[in-house]
C-alpha cells in the first residue's frame, strides 16, 4: 500500500524540525563549552602567572640573600633586576584581575614589593657607604701607623744623638777631671 503524500510531507517536516532542534542544541552546547573553556583558560593563565610570580619572588629573595652574604655589586644588580621583574609581573597580574576579593591582596603584594625594592636599595647604599667608611678608616690607620713609625725612628735618632752627646760630655768631664787631678799633683 502506498502512503498518502500528506503523511510523507508531515514526517519530513518533523525530521527537519528535529534536525534543526538538534543543531540548535549542539550550538548551545558549543557556546557553553567555549565559555567554560575560556574561563578555564583564564584560570590556567592566572595560575601560570601566579607560579611565575612565586618563582620570581624566590629568585629575588635568593639574589638578595646572596648579596647580603657576599657583598658583591653584581649580585646587588641581579637582586634589583629580579625585584623589578617581580614588581612588573605583580602589577600586570593585578591589572588583569577581575575578582574584587583578591584585589586587596594583590594591591598589598604590589605595595610590599615596592617597599622591599626601596628598602633593598637603601640597604645596598648603606652597605656601600659602610665599605667606603671602612676603606677610609683603613687608610687613616695605615697613615697613622706610618706616622708612628716615623716618630719612633725620629725618637730613636734623637736618643742615639743624645746618648752620643752624653758619652762625649762624660768623656770630656773625665778628661777635665783627670787634667785637674794631674794639675794638682
Amino acid at each position: 500500500m502506498k502512503r498518502p503524500r500528506r503523511e510523507y510531507g508531515s514526517n519530513s517536516q518533523r525530521i527537519m524540525l528535529g534536525f534543526g532542534l538538534v543543531i540548535l542544541l549542539l550550538f548551545v552546547v558549543c557556546l557553553f563549552g567555549s565559555l567554560g573553556l575560556r574561563k578555564l583558560y583564564k584560570s590556567v593563565e592566572r595560575y601560570a602567572i601566579a607560579g611565575e610570580l612565586v618563582f620570581l619572588l624566590d629568585q629575588a629573595r635568593l639574589a638578595e640573600l646572596s648579596f647580603v652574604r657576599d657583598n658583591d655589586a653584581e649580585l646587588a644588580e641581579d637582586a634589583r633586576d629580579a625585584i623589578a621583574r617581580t614588581l612588573a609581573l605583580a602589577e600586570t597580574f593585578r591589572a588583569q584581575n577581575e575578582n574584587a576579593s583578591t584585589e586587596r591582596t594583590l594591591t598589598g603584594l604590589v605595595t610590599a614589593l615596592i617597599d622591599f625594592q626601596s628598602q633593598f636599595s637603601r640597604y645596598v647604599d648603606l652597605r656601600s657607604q659602610a665599605d667606603r667608611s671602612k676603606e677610609s678608616m683603613v687608610r687613616a690607620a695605615t697613615e697613622a701607623s706610618g706616622v708612628a713609625a716615623e716618630i719612633k725612628l725620629l725618637q730613636q735618632y734623637f736618643i742615639d744623638k743624645d746618648n752620643a752627646n752624653v758619652r762625649l760630655l762624660r768623656q770630656q768631664m773625665q778628661d777635665i777631671a783627670e787634667n785637674a787631678a794631674n794639675s794638682y799633683e
